[in-house]
């Protein structure tokens, strides 16, 4: 009896075992797990900032050495033949000149005048560094105008009417002037500048009194002319030779005219120079240069000249 229960024990368990198997395989899969989303990434962290205590002392730093720079070197002269400013340069020249003190211009030192249309020549010599010239002045200037009467400010026609006559008069004239450059393109220019000098007078100035003269008249050589008991002149004739004879004797005035020389006239005068001009060059012709000029130079000039530059 114990047997048989046995028997069937294990065929009970036998049987639930098998069943429970095939309820295994008839039962579906189980579903599959949710995905599991990826993990976000952490940024990693900032840099840590050193403290004042974890950061080592600075070392002291060597000190700043400058070198010299060489200075550039000076540039050549350019084809267009412009000088650099800095060369120095010596030349000279000569000129010619067309010397004018007109009527209006004595007139303001004397009432009757003769105007006076003559020459002049001279040489140059001068030191030019950049576009400055230091230019030292030779030069003879003519300065008698033509017989006439003269009568000065301040004089009574009446009695200081006066035939002057200038003879071989003129003077020799040396300045020292400075002049300025300034270049247009390589053929052109212009020039101005100013200097002082001194002439020493040359010739001599011969004077009569003249006779019949009034404010009206004074300038009138017709009217106006040295006569006196030797009617040394007549209204339509002075000569040279009625002139000399009347020489060598005191002038005493209208009454008594003697020609006499003018003993005021002054050994030396000083010379005021100012000019102002044009150049002209001419690249291909090294050196050479020409002007055509004006200004005063104790009278009004017009003028040309030609220089060389060494």
């Amino acid at each position: 009896m114990a047997k048989r229960l046995s028997v069937v024990s294990l065929l009970a368990a036998f049987v639930w075992m098998q069943g429970g198997y095939v309820r295994a395989q008839g039962a579906p899969p189980p579903p599959p797990p949710p995905p599991v989303p990826p993990a976000a990434e952490v940024p990693p962290p900032p840099p840590s900032v050193p403290s004042a205590a974890d950061t080592p002392p600075a070392l002291p730093m060597a000190p700043l050495t400058t070198t010299a720079q060489e200075p550039p070197a000076p540039m050549a002269v350019e084809a267009s033949g412009a000088a650099p400013a800095e060369l120095t340069q010596f030349g000279a020249a000569l000129r010619t000149r067309w010397v004018s003190a007109p009527g209006w211009f004595l007139g303001l030192f004397t009432k009757k005048n003769v105007p006076l249309s003559s020459w002049g020549a001279g040489a140059e010599f001068f030191r030019r560094k950049g576009e400055m010239d230091i230019v030292l002045g030779f030069s003879y200037q003519k300065m008698g105008p033509p017989d006439g009467n003269w009568l000065g400010k301040g004089h009574d026609a009446n009695i200081d009417t006066d035939l002057v006559q200038f003879r071989n008069f003129g003077f020799v004239g040396t300045d020292i002037a400075f002049l300025w450059h300034q270049r247009f393109n390589d053929y052109f220019g212009m020039h101005y500048g100013a200097g002082l000098g001194l002439a020493f007078i040359t010739g001599e100035i011969l004077r009569t009194s003249a006779d019949h003269c009034t404010e009206a008249n004074a300038g009138d050589r017709s009217q106006c002319f040295p006569d006196g008991p030797a009617h040394i002149c007549t209204g339509s004739s002075c000569t040279e030779d009625a002139l000399a004879k009347s020489s060598g004797e005191v002038d005493n005035g209208p009454s008594s005219p003697h020609r006499f020389k003018d003993s005021d006239v002054p050994g030396a005068i000083p010379i005021l120079n100012m000019v102002f001009g044009l150049n002209l060059r001419f690249p291909e012709i090294k050196g050479f240069e020409a002007r055509i000029e004006g200004g005063f130079y104790n009278a009004f000039f017009a003028g040309l000249g030609i220089g060389y530059v060494f």
